[in-house]
Formats: structure tokens, sequence, C-alpha cells
């Protein structure tokens, strides 16, 4: 027979759950925000890096002048905040998911508790093993992706700047973009897919 449960620590541990749950929808909403901000940042800084080593180019044609390998060097550089920036959104897309899940079993609970009361018609989420982390259906999912196109975008820029007066100039371009496009959306899918 099992410790009997003191009324007043049930009370406490009640409260606790409802302030629990209702933090961790703000972190819910907190987790979509920081996703779609990092996806403006993106829309913003990656034209600008773009149009900087596409400037430098013209400007040393213009001038006579090869600044191709110069101007090269500003979307390689860019790759790697690009895609820190990636693994951001990825580590934040886990966290959102883990708190959802948790958001789904204190649903769970009180449903059970006395499915009369609230017979959840409207089939809100009750499973705390949903949503999944990696899911093709995803928002955060499509926001990564465009991300990784992005990074690959820079790599293919950098590639063309570098091999401009290479006779095979665009067998390196699509190599600096479809490769490391692959790899991103590799090592963000498994790692998605290791988290269950």
């Amino acid at each position: 027979m099992g410790t009997p449960i003191d009324p007043k620590q049930s009370d406490e541990g009640m409260k606790f759950l409802e302030r629990d749950f209702n933090q961790c929808f703000e972190q819910m909403r907190q987790y979509d925000l920081q996703i779609i901000d990092l996806g403006k940042f993106a829309f913003t800084a990656y034209p600008v890096v773009v149009g900087a080593a596409v400037g430098i180019y013209k400007y040393g044609l213009d001038k006579g002048v090869d600044y191709s390998k110069v101007a090269g060097m500003i979307p390689l550089i860019a790759f790697f905040p690009g895609f820190f920036l990636l693994w951001h959104m990825v580590r934040t897309h886990v966290y959102a998911v883990r708190v959802t899940r948790y958001v789904n079993e204190h649903r769970s609970v009180f449903l059970a508790l006395n499915p009369s009361f609230f017979p959840n018609m409207s089939g809100m989420y009750i499973n705390p093993e949903e949503p999944p982390y990696y899911s093709p259906y995803s928002s955060q999912l499509y926001f990564m992706c465009i991300l990784a196109i992005l990074n690959a975008f820079l790599l293919g820029v950098a590639a063309y700047l570098f091999t401009v007066h290479w006779t095979r100039q665009w067998t390196s371009v699509v190599i600096f973009f479809l490769g490391p496009l692959a790899i991103q959306l590799g090592l963000m899918i498994y790692h998605l897919d290791t988290q269950e």
C-alpha cells in the first residue's frame, strides 16, 4: 500500500503543473518566433553578401583588375556563419518539439483524469510522442531547408567567382552548390531522426 497523498502537496503540485504548462506554451511561441526571425535575417543578409561579392567583382572588371578571388572570399567566409545559423535553427526546432511534446503530455494527463468533463471533440493534440522531430510537413523544416539552399548558393557564388576564367566553370558551380546542399540536408535530417 502506497503512502497517502497529502492534499496540500497535491494542490501545490497542480499549481506547479499549471504554471509549467503556461510557461511551456510561451516557450513554444518563442522558439517558433526565433526560427522565423532567423529566416528573416537570412533573407536580408544573404542578398547583401552576394551583392557585395558581385559588386567588387564588377568594380574590378570596370577598372581592368581581377578581383574575382577577393570577391569569392566574401560568400565563402559567409557560408560558415550561415552553417552555424542553420545548426542553431535545427537545435531550436528540437527544443520546440520537446516542449510541445511536454505540453501534449500535460493535456493527456488532465483529459484522462476526467474525460467526460472535456471530451476534446476538436482533437487538440494529446499524444506526448507528437510532433515528430522530422516531419516533411513542418513549416519550421521548410525554413531550415531554405537556409540550407541559401548556404549552398553562397558556395555556388564563391565557386563561380573563383573559377570565372575556367572553361568548365559551371560544372564546379553545380558541384559546389549541390554537394553542400546534400550534406547540410543529410546532416539536418540525420540529427532530427536521431532525436526520436
